[in-house]
């Protein structure tokens, strides 16, 4: 939950900080994590209330990694992009010496955005305002005027933490943030043969969903509505016949034909399974096949273009990735997709799905978007009304939080425990904080 015993309490004591304008909020935060029912669904304030909303900012989305953007959109010395993110704004940025690196995107003189373009190439960034100007390191490096005991090296730009693994680049927007390495490890294992670092964007879109951040997780996090909503979905995957509990021997035949053909390829199969349960309590990876006649997740199940990093096949399964809270993921042996999601109020998200293909495959010539998109597309863009209807029936006085299918829901349920103890732990923490105080005084 917190990561290691020893990182607890200053991870608590940052999030009093951020918390301290809402010194009334902890018992009322209490009494609504109180009254959840675990294997039922949140009360209408989780996916409503303003307060709640800045409670996720602080005690989920400033304390976890966020999924930020993709390496291969910085591959080049100088390239950047920005990701803004609730009041904060982060430049990603290839830096010529180190690598990667990200930094607050604010000027250290007066707070101006620096950088307002939401990518592009650069050696330098120039406040607009007034010309300080700062290196790939974060330096500055000119700051005219400023008069005798000035030194520029107190006015770096504000780093932020940074990890690339995989291909993908996650960001902690705090002081301590959970333990990477573990997560590190199992991504590598399934995600580095498709060598998305060495991939490109194909094409991405973005919506603005009419929904809260949290019953979008909830959606993807199950398959129950997959039969009724999903019919390319279904037609490719085994999720549906894995909850339903059929096929099972189609099922165990492909796993060991599936386990088979990675060990030639070098690649880990000790997680190849059809499971979709988280494997920490934050994350998942896992591989599994698609149903016979399907080499990749396409509309025919044929390649939708070149084969990507390692592989020498096309069946080669899919990678599934999943982060809480904004991140998910699809790779075949030719193409990946990946969901990120930053909210922007408590009835409203804004998500990116994005395509890779290999860094060399030419539009028109290797693939097209008329079969790459649509698989991906249909799927996404069904669920984003479903959960635009849940939202809507969610505000009316009539709504009461509803019993989750124990076994199709299973996964919602983990989600839902997993968040109710991020803000639990805050607000027994601040709830405290008086007597805490009074302790340390007598």
């Amino acid at each position: 939950m917190w990561g290691q015993t020893e990182s607890r309490q200053p991870r608590l004591n940052e999030l009093a900080d951020g918390l301290n304008e809402f010194p009334d909020q902890p018992s009322r935060l209490l009494a609504l994590l109180n009254e959840y029912v675990p294997g039922r669904s949140l009360s209408r304030p989780f996916y409503l209330d303003p307060t709640v909303y800045q409670w996720d900012w602080e005690a989920v989305w400033k304390t976890g990694w966020i999924f930020a953007a993709h390496a291969c959109e910085i591959s080049h010395p100088g390239d950047y992009v920005v990701l803004n993110i609730g009041d904060e704004s982060v430049i990603l940025w290839h830096d010529p010496q180190t690598g990667y690196a990200a930094f607050h995107n604010v000027c250290r003189h007066r707070g101006t955005r620096l950088c307002q373009d939401p990518c592009g190439r650069t050696q330098s960034f120039v406040c607009p305002y007034h010309r300080w100007t700062y290196g790939s390191t974060g330096k500055l490096l000119s700051a005219q005027g400023m008069g005798v005991g000035f030194d520029p090296r107190d006015y770096e730009l504000h780093p932020v933490r940074l990890e690339e693994a995989a291909g993908l680049l996650f960001l902690h927007l705090g002081e301590c943030p959970p333990d990477f390495l573990p997560f590190r490890v199992q991504l590598e294992s399934e995600l580095l043969p498709h060598g998305l670092a060495g991939a490109k964007v194909a094409h991405y879109i973005d919506y603005e969903v009419r929904a809260n951040w949290k019953l979008i997780v909830e959606n993807n996090r199950e398959c129950y509505h997959c039969l009724s909503n999903h019919p390319e979905y279904i037609a490719a995957t085994y999720d549906l016949a894995r909850d339903r509990g059929e096929f099972h021997h189609e099922l165990e035949e492909r796993l060991d034909a599936a386990r088979k053909v990675w060990r030639l390829s070098g690649m880990a199969d000790d997680r190849v399974n059809y499971s979709s349960e988280m494997s920490g309590a934050w994350y998942r990876t896992n591989r599994t096949p698609l149903r016979v006649g399907y080499l990749t997740e396409s509309l025919d199940g044929q390649p939708v273009a070149p084969l990507l990093g390692v592989f020498q096949t096309y069946d080669m399964g899919t990678a599934r990735i999943t982060t809480y809270p904004n991140f998910w993921c699809h790779a075949n042996s030719d193409h990946a997709v990946t969901t990120q999601l930053i909210p922007l109020a408590p009835d409203l998200t804004r998500i990116r799905v994005t395509w890779l293909v290999h860094a060399e495959a030419v539009l028109g010539r290797d693939y097209s978007l008329e079969r790459l998109l649509p698989f991906w597309q249909r799927t996404s863009e069904q669920d984003w009304e479903l959960c635009h209807a849940q939202q809507q029936g969610v505000r009316s006085s009539a709504y009461q939080p509803g019993p989750y299918a124990e076994h199709w829901e299973k996964n919602v349920i983990q989600f839902v425990n997993w968040y109710v103890e991020q803000l639990r732990e805050t607000a027994d923490w601040l709830s405290q904080r008086p007597k805490r105080a009074i302790d340390a005084a007598t």
